[in-house]
């Protein structure tokens, strides 16, 4: 049988349910839709369960039934769009395709050559249908939109739910995604449309629907209501504002809905419940006067409703004439000989699950019905029969298109890539060695030993009477730091000044003596002189110290280690401080220094430092700020 969109070819960019409610309703009256989904991943829907599809085995597949209940009659390809090849790959099909189906945020498919402009350029009669959150224009329009958001901005919740003073009241949204999906229907509209448009004049046009947009709008009479009167609706829970009774009632058993559309129905109502008073009664003669005296009518016709049981109701009213149902769940309304008289349940075949029962299209044409050829696919499971059919692509091709290599395709410019130049790490600074933990110098660790670093291809290698001085490791290490860069190219002077000045500290110490003996001065007076050298180097002594250490617990077996971390550790000797001096813990020694601003910040945590210098404002200036002497 003829199909009504039949040689009709959509691009589905959409993903989870407005787009995809869409795509599948112009799929079910015979468009070919070819669903685009990330690869790996896919549909957002797909992973929306449980409950999921099962396959053959009984064992629950990678399709959440969300997913099944909107993309019917697809086929699915796996196209990666941040890559070149697959933006040209939808470009392509782009051209020959009739409809093209997006919800990106706004301007994100711009980056990538695929809005409006870049594929009306390519296919001047192509219809291009946007569904965001918040439309194209507007000060919202970058927002994401997301079905219960929108309920609530749209002014559903509002009017949905119980009044607030009654048990269980307050805003509820709709049990199921209705702005995605009305969107979806409004979004299928403006496509047919445009499509005859296009028959008729022979060009293309830009379709922009919001969920913001539809929510307000189908809100309907309750808008209208606002508009006319300036008092916002509430919330009335099952009843109506407009019609009363009109709501769900209690029977004896269970709950049935009475909905009493005009007066006659409301006299016959009355004669069968054996209360003729009500319809003679002025108050509730007219449906305006049953609304404004709802409050006195409602109680009354509950307590009617409730005195026989449900079915015995829905028998009486029906043979009246007075409009009224059960309230069902979905077994008993897939279980109803209505429903299942108008062929609303279907099943389609899989090749890995068996049949997959499915919800129908509600639409009955005479001429054209809806067809049901394709079940929901598997993600990427149509790829390489579309790209082979519509644009001739290759298995190589197919690979790139889906963001991967093929097994036997080299990287991408690999050869015309120039050498990395691997530098070696940076050598340990004495600052960062400072900063470590307490709790680690208490171990013995001392700072962490240093590791060997191969020499530095960029910089110039220290002279041979320089590397060759013995005795003076440490100066061999400030001096590979601190040495001079390439030829040609003259290193700043805090560099130069470094690099004369750090390697010197021991030789500063003899210069001072030799002077001091060849000028002639007292020994009492060089003694402070030589006391700072001799304490610079014992606190070289013991850096060294502590990393042959470091370097010794390293290497040493973990038996032998246990053994030895549970002996009992012998106190350290602490030496007499004398005024103004402080003692400074290297590895395990202790020693003695007069105390700085630096050496004062070391020792205390920044929690300690952030409460003095906010209650002092002025550390600097302050008498007794931290790190000085009062």
């Amino acid at each position: 049988m003829k199909a009504a969109l039949n040689g009709i070819r959509v691009l589905d960019l959409t993903r989870v349910l407005a787009g995809p409610w869409c795509s599948q309703n112009l799929a079910d009256l015979g468009a070919d839709v070819i669903k685009v989904e990330r690869p790996g991943a896919g549909d957002d829907t797909r992973a929306w369960g449980p409950p999921f599809l099962k396959d053959r085995e009984g064992r629950d597949t990678t399709d959440a039934a969300y997913y099944l209940a909107a993309n019917r009659n697809k086929r699915s390809v796996e196209i990666d769009l941040a890559c070149a090849a697959g933006q040209q790959a939808v470009r392509e099909l782009a051209r020959s395709s009739d409809v093209v189906l997006e919800n990106y945020k706004v301007g994100q498919l711009r980056k990538y050559g695929l809005d409006y402009a870049s594929l009306a350029g390519v296919n001047p009669r192509l219809v291009y249908c946007s569904v965001t959150g918040f439309g194209q224009t507007g000060p919202w329009a970058h927002r994401a939109g997301y079905d219960f958001i929108i309920q609530a901005l749209g002014g559903l919740m509002s009017i949905t739910g119980e009044a607030d003073e009654r048990p269980g009241g307050g805003p509820q949204k709709v049990g199921v995604a209705v702005s995605d999906l009305m969107t979806g229907m409004y979004a299928t509209q403006a496509v047919l449309a445009a499509l005859l448009h296009r028959e008729r004049t022979g060009e293309g046009q830009y379709i922009d629907v919001a969920l913001l947009d539809v929510q307000v709008a189908m809100l309907a009479n309750m808008n209208t209501n606002f508009l006319v009167s300036g008092q916002p609706p509430g919330r009335w829970g099952n009843a109506h504002p407009n019609i009363v009774p009109y709501q769900a009632f209690h029977a004896a058993d269970q709950w049935i809905v009475v909905a009493v559309g005009n007066d006659d129905q409301y006299r016959r109502f009355c004669e069968l419940a054996d209360r003729p008073d009500l319809f003679r009664d002025e108050r509730f003669a007219r449906n305006s006067d049953r609304v404004r005296n709802r409050d006195t009518l409602v109680p009354l016709i509950a307590e009617l409703l409730a005195q026989r049981p449900a079915a015995w109701w829905l028998e009486a009213l029906e043979g009246a004439g007075v409009p009224c149902g059960p309230i069902n769940d979905l077994r008993q309304v897939f279980d109803n000989e209505q429903v299942r008289a108008r062929g609303l349940r279907i099943d389609i075949e899989r090749e890995d699950a068996g049949p997959v029962p499915l919800v129908g299209s509600p639409l009955k044409m005479s001429a054209t019905p809806p067809s049901y050829r394709l079940p929901p696919p598997r993600l990427g499971e149509h790829t390489a029969q579309v790209l082979r059919e519509l644009l001739g692509y290759d298995d190589a091709a197919i690979a790139a298109v889906r963001g991967a290599r093929a097994p036997d395709e080299p990287k991408e410019n690999a050869d015309d890539r120039p050498p990395r130049i691997q530098r070696p790490a940076p050598p340990f600074r004495r600052r960062c060695r400072r900063a470590r933990s307490r709790a680690v110098r208490r171990r013995g660790a001392g700072c962490r030993a240093r590791v060997a670093e191969p020499p530095d291809p960029l910089r110039r290698p220290l002279s041979a009477s320089r590397a060759a001085r013995p005795g003076r490791p440490r100066a061999r290490r400030e001096a590979a730091r601190c040495a001079r860069p390439a030829a040609g190219r003259r290193e700043p002077a805090r560099r130069r000044r470094q690099h004369r000045r750090r390697p010197g500290r021991q030789g500063r110490a003899r210069r001072l003596r030799d002077r001091d003996g060849r000028s002639g001065h007292a020994r009492d007076q060089s003694v402070p002189v030589r006391e700072d050298a001799v304490r610079r180097q014992s606190r070289l002594r013991a850096d060294h110290a502590g990393r042959d250490r470091a370097e010794r617990a390293r290497d040493e077996p973990a038996d032998r280690r246990a053994a030895r971390r549970a002996q009992p550790r012998r106190p350290d000797r602490v030496r007499a401080q004398e005024p103004g001096q402080a003692e400074l813990r290297v590895g395990r020694q202790r020693q003695r220094r007069t105390p700085g601003r630096r050496a004062a910040r070391r020792r205390r945590p920044a929690s300690a430092w952030y409460t003095s210098l906010t209650a002092a404002r002025h550390p600097r200036n302050s008498a007794c700020s931290p790190g000085r002497p009062t």
